[in-house]
């Protein structure tokens, strides 16, 4: 499994019932005293709110990686992507994910190799 922080926010991928499903928190203000847990709820209401999304329609595609820089990088076995807003898409679709290049990564080597490239 992987796991990442991105702008007060947890974002999990890899569970082995669904690898290819990725879960964004609900966003924490950096210092908040009241309520400072990061939730998962099932729907999003608002778009502070946690949500999540499959990167591919198969579960063939598992999440190995996740690097956070200038935007969130997503790194599986079959491509490499970047989703940059994390906001619940309400009513919508998702925030655009972008498909950076179509080879995968395999093992922690090549995840570092990849986290130096980008």
């Amino acid at each position: 499994s992987a796991m990442a922080a991105r702008g007060g926010r947890i974002v999990c991928a890899g569970d082995p019932a669904n690898p290819n499903r990725v879960n964004i928190s609900s966003y924490v203000p950096f210092g908040a005293t009241t309520d400072p847990f990061p939730q998962f709820p099932a729907s999003p209401q608002t778009s502070s709110d946690g949500w999540s999304f499959d990167v591919g329609p198969s579960p063939a595609e598992q999440i190995l990686y996740m690097v956070d820089g200038d935007a969130l990088y997503l790194l599986s076995n079959e491509a490499a992507y970047s989703i940059y807003d994390l906001s619940a898409p309400i009513g919508g679709a998702i925030p655009p994910l972008f498909r950076i290049v179509g080879k995968g990564i395999i093992g922690r080597r090549a995840a570092t190799w990849a986290e130096q490239s980008l």
